[in-house]
């Protein structure tokens, strides 16, 4: 049995920062990012490393001492290898992510303005393509099972439905597909109903639009504010707590890097105020170096575990 099993997409992330992306705000109040046509910039800094939600929680679960596993689609591909190579060089457990050799594998370029804010250009291939009949449900056996984007709301459904049968406890930070499912109404919030909702402020601004109290959508709703820390509902009560002051290089992986902290403090039996300032950390850690696993924290920068 492993601790816990992160379920979403992998990619390969290219990240380029450089201070020749520039940001131009339009009449219609949108900032577009401005790139000189036909020319050759040059970028300050750079890293190439596997990301996606499931791969980013993964080991950043494996950091802090869990025995994590992984499930996500790929194909057979170079970048695959690639991905493949990272997770088990941080020991994270391969054997459950499925490989399909007709598929590509999910690649992102993130270019980074000086600011640390991205604009990113994703081909999804295989990241988007996991259905209900991938899922190794036999070998689906944790303690905590965390689900990401997936693209696509009958595999989520599977695995809450899975996760309730079997007791595994559970959160879910829902991705673009699941959140217009919501807004349409083929996905219905309660449906999911994990022991952890996370949520940045945008997506809560989408689930209340959509007519749901957010207090309805599971045991612990936990909802991120950037620099402004954030708040979580339990036990009836809303309560709120703090970011840590951090200088921003790229804020890519913030949000998976806080599920990480907030995950793994809950396993190690550490009570929500605690288990949020680990999230906080370990979200500020990240958004300090180059891509969205870089500064991921390890077991010893929480002499308390």
């Amino acid at each position: 049995m492993f601790d816990t099993i992160s379920i979403g997409s992998a990619t390969l992330d290219v990240f380029l920062k450089s201070a020749q992306f520039t940001v131009k705000e339009e009449s219609d109040g949108e900032e577009y990012l401005q790139l000189l046509h036909g020319s050759k910039m040059n970028a300050e800094d750079f890293a190439l490393q596997s990301g996606g939600g499931a791969t980013n929680t993964a080991v950043g679960l494996s950091r802090l001492g869990l025995r994590s596993s992984v499930i996500a689609e790929l194909g057979t591909d170079l970048p695959a290898k690639v991905i493949i190579a990272e997770l088990q060089e941080e020991n994270v457990d391969t054997s459950l992510l499925i490989q399909e050799p007709d598929e590509n594998t999910a690649i992102s370029a993130l270019l980074i303005d000086s600011s640390g804010d991205r604009s990113v250009v994703t081909a999804r291939g295989a990241a988007y393509m996991l259905t209900p009949d991938d899922l190794p449900l036999a070998k689906m056996k944790a303690h905590w099972i965390h689900i990401s984007s997936i693209g696509n709301t009958e595999v989520v459904k599977t695995i809450a439905q899975h996760c309730k049968k079997h007791r595994i406890r559970f959160s879910w930070n829902p991705g673009g597909k699941e959140l217009k499912a919501i807004e349409n109404g083929s996905l219905h919030l309660t449906e999911i109903y994990p022991d952890t909702l996370f949520l940045n402020e945008e997506e809560a601004e989408i689930i209340r639009s959509a007519g749901y109290d957010l207090e309805t959508g599971g045991s612990r709703i936990v909802i991120t504010e950037g620099e402004r820390g954030g708040q979580y509902y339990e036990h009836g009560t809303w309560n709120r707590f703090d970011s840590q002051p951090t200088e921003i290089v790229q804020a890519t992986g913030a949000g998976d890097a806080f599920a990480t902290g907030v995950i793994a403090a809950t396993l190690h039996d550490r009570l929500s105020p605690e288990a949020m300032q680990w999230g906080a950390k370990n979200a500020a850690s990240v958004v300090r170096s180059m891509g969205a696993k870089t500064g991921l924290l390890r077991q010893s920068d929480f002499p308390k575990i």
